[in-house]
């Protein structure tokens, strides 16, 4: 195989660089992180929406939406995404910060390039990703879809410069 092993995707040094999204940077504000966090599952929720424009003045000041950007520019994404995020009852019997208690994840066990890397992936699998996604690298996306390639899978992909979803919608 062609591709070094160490290059498996979540090792990559880009989930550990804080990420500064446009119309969303961080400029210092002061905010409750926690805030955003509830200990039972939140069945309803009309404050700002998914595809909100990050220029929307209410994207920053919506406490669900600021923890999504905080994940961002503390570059501490990945670990909420293996790991989980702490409720605020887990915090309040505990003198640690939310940082403290963060889940640091065993990437290779989790990292999708490396279970392809060690031939444990064997699922059929069509990527799409647009070239314009400001969060995460399209070129992530490509790096797994030629790993996979190249161990013998069934693979596709779709980079689509716009209109993202009619790409999704071709692969259904």
């Amino acid at each position: 195989m062609s591709r070094a092993t160490s290059d498996t995707g979540y090792e990559d040094q880009w989930w550990k660089t804080p990420i500064q999204l446009h119309d969303a940077e961080d400029k210092g504000e002061r905010y409750e992180l926690l805030e955003g966090v509830h200990d039972s599952p939140i069945t309803s929720y009309d404050e700002v929406g998914a595809l909100e424009p990050f220029d929307n003045p209410r994207v920053k000041t919506d406490p669900r939406f600021r923890l999504i950007l905080h994940f961002n520019w503390k570059a501490q994404t990945l670990p909420v995404i293996i790991g989980g995020f702490p409720s605020k009852s887990a915090l309040s019997s505990s003198s640690k910060s939310v940082t403290d208690v963060m889940h640091q994840p065993q990437l290779q066990q989790c990292s999708p390039r490396a279970q392809i890397v060690k031939r444990n992936y064997k699922t059929p699998t069509v990527f799409t990703h647009g070239t314009d996604d400001g969060m995460i690298p399209w070129q992530m996306t490509q790096g797994t879809y030629e790993t996979l390639s190249e161990s013998g899978e069934q693979t596709g992909v779709e980079l689509p410069e716009s209109e993202g979803w009619r790409a999704t919608r071709r692969g259904l």
